[in-house]
């Protein structure tokens, strides 16, 4: 049986990931494009009005549209 220490490693995460850099907040992708890295907080959706619940669902699509 061979020595696990002396098994080399085929491949890696980093070779099935589209992924070529991380630059600030941008992944920049193999095929060039650029994606965003947003940060954000939890709310407790379950706690807020129902105006404040379509607010926040309509705010949120905005993002995902811009």
């Amino acid at each position: 049986m061979p020595d696990p220490a002396n098994i080399a490693i085929r491949a890696s995460t980093q070779d099935h990931l589209e992924i070529e850099d991380i630059k600030d907040d941008l992944v920049i992708l193999k095929d060039g494009s650029c994606a965003l890295v947003l940060s954000t907080t939890a709310i407790n959706f379950g706690l807020l009005s129902e105006k404040e619940q379509e607010a926040t669902i309509y705010a949120y699509a905005a993002l995902l549209n811009s």
